[in-house]
């Protein structure tokens, strides 16, 4: 894939727009029931014995980057299609973030049985998410081989 005009490549950044527009979703769901029950629940569902209060913090705290760097991958896909300049540093700053909270998240979770204990949700979590690390890498190679074009006409 490379051509970021293709149809493939339109496809993947629509997709990583509404990924990350279900992850918004997700994110506010999981903070409703974390305020309301005092329970964990996906995006980051717990291992058998439950999450420690420092691994509820923690995921607290990656969730609220993880919504800000939600609401900018959406500024991103829109100035994707619209061709504006910034396209470029934006793709780049919200897929690096995304690649970075996905490994985060798995060497969070992987050790502590909630992959084994949950692996239906954790699947869910991994196969959604994978588009997104083909297009991060199909954006890398835009940007380095000078593909992506600067946006110019679109301001």
């Amino acid at each position: 894939m490379s051509n970021p005009d293709s149809r493939l490549a339109k496809i993947l950044v629509a997709y990583y727009g509404f990924i990350q527009a279900l992850h918004l979703v997700g994110i506010g769901r999981a903070s409703v029931v974390l305020e309301t029950t005092g329970e964990m629940t996906f995006p980051a569902p717990p291992p058998a014995g439950g999450w420690s209060e420092q691994a509820v913090n923690f995921f607290v705290g990656v969730g609220a980057i993880d919504a800000l760097n939600a609401i900018l991958a959406l500024i991103f896909v829109y100035g994707f299609f619209k061709g504006a300049r910034w396209r470029g540093w934006l793709g780049t700053l919200t897929l690096t973030v995304a690649a970075y909270s996905a490994l985060l998240f798995a060497f969070a979770t992987l050790p502590t049985g909630a992959w084994a204990h949950r692996p239906v949700e954790y699947l869910i979590i991994v196969v959604a998410f994978a588009p997104v690390l083909v297009l991060t890498v199909a954006f890398g190679y835009w940007l380095v081989t000078g593909r992506l074009g600067n946006g110019a006409d679109a301001g």
